[in-house]
This record gives structure tokens, C-alpha cells and sequence, in this order.
């Protein structure tokens, strides 16, 4: 990131804390959310979107940086919600996490469908070590309820004395919006994503942009349109570059819109690529993936709609093993998107009784 870039981004962020202390000053709302939002991640975006539409209460963000301290301690707000995204074991949002508590010392505090870092994983730099586990572990013993995104970070949670269950990710609760008919196409069409992510195995992703090249070529081979899915302005820019070499790649436009995208992966028969939440919007649209895993959180994705069979480790992938893994599920299309279905309906089912239970919660305090 340049220096511009990165300026902009600090300006953003400022921005976005500042107008979720007006709105949480403003309107005081029943539950405070601790995440990521308003920073044009749609991963972020749809992990709030989902909250927000749960039922849960009446909700906004809290800022999750420097203005923390203006927001009021208004009674009305009955509970913090650390609402999803692989934040657990950060040792950057342990101060986080203690800022919306102290606000809220009174309040109710909920972790549903988190992501937890993997001590184990090794990249540029250490996001999380045994020392914050512990620190998390010490957070976590004194929320109302705790609940996580797949079976891996059930594991390291209960390794530091957690309890918790695996209700997946929150943004499956998301359906495929139907105000339009999604259209039936008569070629397969393949979405796929380049991206900027943080880290990864191996320390880059520029192995699997060549080899997505040489992918998407293979695909126009065998008659099959590629869609390029975009997750944040980031990956929109490596997108169109992308397109430039492969002019026959159809891109889809980011725009910021977590329904839009939803309704552009489920005209899809299969979708590829690192971004978690592609994948993870993908599930919910009941279209089968292949994840290119670039941390341990995309294998706890996968591993809790059974769909780790079809993911490859980004720093041994291959065009030849993506093509093999996509020949294989067009030819059980079908049964796998069952299977993908009924699994995604078990993990909402979860979801969904853990939010209701959350709810009955909140209104006990109210009265």
C-alpha cells in the first residue's frame, strides 16, 4: 500500500468511527456491534447485514478505533455483539474488545459465528500467539454466549478452556434476493475472484493468478464463461487488470452491495478463488466452491459445510488441479449443491436458535 493509499485509508476509517459515534449517540440502539464494518470489505459488510436482519434489536456499529471514547453509556443499549469475522486471538482487537466492555459494563456480551486465528499458521507476520489465546480465553469466559464459524476454531477455543459451538459463519443466514428471477443460462459460467488478502501461505498469491490465467483459458476451451467477483475496490483494480489479459472474462462491477453479489454468484454453477467470503456467499446461495485457502479460516469454512474436498492450499495450486476439481463437480453439480444446501440449512438452523436464544436475553433485561 502507498503512501497515498494508505493516508486515504486512515482518513476513511476516521470517517466511519466518527459516524458510528453520531449514530450510536444519536439513536441509542438495543445491541452494540464490535466489527469491521463500513471499510468496503464485503465479507465485513455481510456479516453485519445478516445481524442486522436477524432479529436480534435494534443495532449499530461501534467505532472501532480512535473516537471510542466519545460514545455515550446509554442504558438502552442491552448488549455487545463481537459479530463475526476471524477476530479472536487479534491481539490488536483485545483493546477493542475491552473499550465497547468498558462502555458497556452492565451490557450482555455476545461472539456469534467468530473466526479464530491459528497460532500454527505461519506467514509475513505473527497475528496471533499463545499469550493472546489467553488473553482472548480470559475475555471469552465472561460473555453471556460464545459461538464460532467452523470445527478448526472450535478447537483452538477449547484448547484455552472455551466452551463453544460451531453454528458456522453469520452471513449464511443471507438468502439470494428475489426481487428478480436469477436467469437461466445455457453455458456453465464460472465465478472467480482475484484478491488482496493480508497474507497467505507461502507469503504470496502470485502463483495463483498465473495459474487462474491459465484456468480461465482451459475453461474457454471447454465452452464455459468465467464472471470476475470482486470483494473490495482492491480486488476490483487487480480485476480489471486481469481482464485486460483476458479480454473474454466477463467482470462484474463492485459496488459495495452485498445483495448485488449474492445475486451475481448465484447465476453461477461453480465459484473459485481465495476470498473467504465469496465462498462463504457462495454456500449461502447454494452454489458449490472451490476454495483456494490462503489461511487455516478457509479450511474451518469448509470443513463445516463439508466442502473440504474441493479446496486446494493456495501455495500448491494448480490450473490442472482446478480444472480436474471443476470437471468433477459440473459432473455431480446436482448432488453436491443437495448436499451444500442441507448442510448450509443445519448451520442456519444454529444460527438462528443461538440469535433467538440471544434475544430472549435481551428483553429479559428489559423488563
Amino acid at each position: 500500500m502507498g503512501f497515498l493509499e494508505h493516508r486515504f485509508a486512515q482518513l476513511r476509517n476516521a470517517a466511519v468511527d466518527l459516524r458510528a459515534v453520531s449514530m450510536m449517540n444519536r439513536r441509542p440502539r438495543e445491541v452494540a456491534y464490535l466489527g469491521w464494518t463500513g471499510r468496503g470489505n464485503l465479507g465485513d459488510e455481510a456479516i453485519y447485514l445478516a445481524h442486522r436482519r436477524s432479529g436480534l434489536g435494534s443495532m449499530a456499529p461501534y467505532p472501532a478505533d480512535r473516537f471510542a471514547r466519545l460514545v455515550r453509556p446509554y442504558a438502552k443499549t442491552k448488549a455487545v455483539l463481537l459479530g463475526g469475522g476471524t477476530l479472536v486471538g487479534r491481539h490488536d482487537w483485545l483493546p477493542r474488545v475491552d473499550r465497547i466492555t468498558g462502555t458497556f459494563p452492565d451490557a450482555l456480551k455476545f461472539a456469534t459465528g467468530v473466526g479464530v486465528e491459528d497460532p500454527s499458521f505461519t506467514g509475513r507476520r505473527v497475528y496471533t500467539s499463545d499469550e493472546h489465546m489467553r488473553a482472548w480465553s480470559t475475555r471469552l469466559q465472561g460473555f453471556d454466549s460464545v459461538s464460532v464459524r467452523g470445527p478448526l476454531s472450535a478447537a483452538i477455543l477449547e484448547k484455552y478452556g472455551v466452551e463453544t459451538r460451531v453454528v458456522g459463519d453469520p452471513a449464511l443466514l443471507l438468502n439470494v434476493p428475489i426481487s428478480r428471477p436469477v436467469p437461466q443460462r445455457e453455458k456453465h459460467v464460472v465465478g472467480i475472484n482475484v484478491a488482496q488478502v493480508e497474507d497467505s501461505w507461502g507469503g504470496s498469491m502470485s502463483r495463483y493468478v498465473v495459474e487462474l490465467g491459465q484456468f480461465v483459458e482451459r475453461l474457454r476451451a471447454l465452452g464455459v464463461s468465467s464472471r470476475l467477483l470482486s470483494m473490495t475496490a482492491g480486488d476490483q483494480r487487480l480485476a480489471e487488470h486481469f481482464v485486460r489479459e483476458h479480454p473474454h472474462v466477463e467482470l462484474f462491477n463492485y459496488r459495495n452491495s452485498v445483495d448485488e453479489t449474492v445475486r451475481a454468484i448465484s447465476e453461477c454453477n461453480v465459484v473459485v478463488g481465495p476470498r473467504l467470503h465469496l465462498c462463504i456467499l457462495a454456500a449461502a446461495a447454494g452454489v458449490p466452491f472451490i476454495s483456494v485457502m490462503y489461511k487455516p479460516k478457509c479450511l474451518d469454512f469448509s470443513l463445516s459445510v463439508c466442502m473440504e474436498e474441493w479446496s486446494i492450499p493456495s501455495d500448491a495450486v494448480s490450473s490442472t488441479q482446478m480444472v480436474e476439481v471443476f470437471e468433477v463437480l459440473s459432473s455431480r453439480e446436482l448432488e453436491i449443491r443437495r448436499n451444500l444446501k442441507n448442510n448450509v440449512a443445519a448451520l442456519r438452523e444454529n444460527l438462528q436458535s443461538e440469535i433467538d436464544l440471544n434475544k430472549e436475553r435481551i428483553q429479559s433485561v428489559a423488563r
